[in-house]
């Protein structure tokens, strides 16, 4: 199962340090960098080009039932993060 979007830092538009997705609570670094070009033409900012970001959850990490998703953004300047809204997903 692949988990993707993207992120900008929440201060304003360039991109943030990192991208985490946390499950059920725990968080799993993403793959931050993914070109993004409808993002950058959306906003009109060539600097979000690389916003997007991906995780692969293997098959077995996740037991079969209901699961909880969230993106946390960590900002340029680090000092934490902003976490988005809860995706509700079923593994089965």
């Amino acid at each position: 199962m692949t988990l993707a979007g993207w992120a900008a830092d929440p201060s304003g538009n360039q991109l943030a340090s990192a991208v985490d997705v946390a499950v059920d609570g725990v968080p799993y670094k993403a793959d931050y960098g993914v070109i993004r070009e409808d993002v950058a033409g959306y906003f009109r900012q060539p600097g979000l080009r690389d916003s997007g970001f991906r995780l692969l959850i293997q098959a077995g990490m996740l037991a079969k039932g209901p699961h909880r998703a969230s993106v946390r953004v960590v900002p340029r300047g680090g000092g934490g993060y902003q976490e988005s809204g809860t995706v509700l997903f079923t593994v089965q």
